[in-house]
């Protein structure tokens, strides 16, 4: 008997083959070349909302230069009885982008916003904020990820936006930090990443200012939430002692990688560009969690949904080359972490508690097992994905699920990114 507070659930999935690419300039950041230089017109860079709860949301957006931004809020798309922020300043310490928390807001409704700064008006926005806790209500969303910037304009998304989708998930790799069509050259610091996130809100290269620009669309559309995976913590081909910045828990040298300058500076590119709330992981008595920003989050969609979204990066211990090595066996390799394990397990019995039917756990790295090369005669798995290189932790959780009355048959729904073979993977689902 169908569950009557689940209303339906539906998907497709479609895909963009990749053409053959015209020959575009390389860019290879190494020494001083310099960089693109960002665009000089008033929000050039759009808007965006993410990181909603039922009555609040980050509001981001960007100007050429140091300004001074006031943001509008309203909930008609004409901005009558409009409510008008605390003028923000933008500076260069973060790039002249700019996030503002908007408090306050009523739960599922949908808000208008856009900026001023002097005489400059930016493009108008829309969210939607989640549903009350306890309100039973039918949630849509969709979710893709793998933003290469090869594959722009990303004309699936055109496609994506005919839909009415509550909000959008980006499951990962919202930039590749290459820069290279066959990916040997990338960038390297905070300003390169910087430069990465402006680089897939801008037309293809060759295509005019005003050209086919659906990522740019997107971030204003939809309120958003969104985790990042391996290109946005990207390895340095330049710096072949520096450490893999993918795998934040493992050891440098004397301290973990999650705290060394090279992270935190991948890190803090995707802080500024994209809208997600400020946190610090604080008091777990784990060294390699406390003091690093805080990316997973718990949001209720109503009664029904509960979006659990996961960092597997910050906290993972080192790659190990081969799945069939039997070091991938041990139980003390970890992804996510002592304490963001524990904070996911008491997520996973509150939403239980609340009778909540959907949880939806939201990781960039797959889970399911594919096959080791003893097994298969390739390494599917390979050491970075759950099943090939933390395989007892992975084991863990999904007989905590089971243990806990929360078997994916019954509501839990694990969703990861890793859209490959040439296309971008998108998928709407609803509830």
């Amino acid at each position: 008997m169908i569950n009557s507070r689940v209303l339906r659930l539906s998907a497709w999935v479609a895909l963009v083959l990749v053409a053959v690419l015209p020959a575009r300039p390389s860019f290879a950041q190494a020494g001083n070349s310099p960089l693109p230089a960002a665009r000089l017109e008033p929000f050039a860079y759009g808007v965006a909302a993410g990181d909603l709860t039922s009555d609040s949301a980050v509001l981001w957006t960007r100007t050429p230069g140091a300004a001074s931004v006031t943001t509008e809020l309203a909930a008609s798309e004409t901005f009558e009885n409009l409510t008008a922020l605390p003028a923000v300043p933008t500076t260069a310490a973060t790039d002249f982008t700019v996030k503002i928390m908007a408090t306050g807001l009523q739960p599922g409704t949908q808000y208008y916003y856009r900026f001023k700064a002097g005489d400059a008006v930016s493009p108008a926005g829309t969210f939607k904020t989640p549903y009350a806790a306890n309100q039973d209500a039918a949630v849509t969303f969709a979710f893709s990820g793998d933003a290469d910037w090869r594959w722009k304009p990303y004309p699936l998304l055109n496609s994506l936006m005919q839909e009415k989708l509550d909000f959008f998930l980006f499951l990962g790799d919202l930039i590749y930090e290459t820069t290279d069509l066959a990916g040997k050259t990338s960038v390297e610091d905070l300003e390169g990443y910087r430069w990465k996130y402006r680089e897939n809100r801008e037309p293809r290269a060759g295509e005019p200012a005003n050209g086919p620009n659906p990522m740019l669309a997107l971030y204003g559309k939809y309120g958003q939430y969104s985790i990042f995976d391996n290109h946005e913590t990207g390895l340095s081909r330049a710096d072949k002692n520096a450490p893999s910045y993918n795998e934040g828990g493992a050891k440098a040298g004397e301290t973990f990688v999650n705290q060394t300058e090279g992270f935190k500076a991948r890190l803090q590119a995707y802080r500024e560009y994209q809208p997600v709330r400020e946190a610090t992981v604080s008091g777990t008595g784990d060294a390699r969690a406390d003091g690093t920003g805080k990316f997973y989050r718990s949001v209720s969609w109503g009664a029904n949904v509960q979006l659990i979204m996961v960092d597997d990066r910050s906290y993972r211990d080192r790659r190990i080359a081969k799945s069939d090595d039997p070091a991938t066996l041990r139980c003390d390799r970890t992804m996510l972490g002592a304490a963001q394990m524990q904070w996911l397990q008491g997520e996973l019995l509150a939403a239980k508690q609340r009778s909540v039917t959907w949880k939806v756990i939201v990781v960039s790295s797959p889970m399911q097992q594919l096959g080791k090369a003893s097994q298969v005669g390739a390494d599917l798995d390979s050491g970075k994905s759950w099943p090939g290189g933390y395989l007892c932790e992975r084991n863990k959780l999904l007989a905590f699920i089971d243990t806990s009355g929360q078997s994916t048959l019954d509501g839990g729904y694990p969703g990861t990114g890793e859209a490959r073979g040439g296309s971008q993977d998108t998928r709407r689902v609803e509830w």
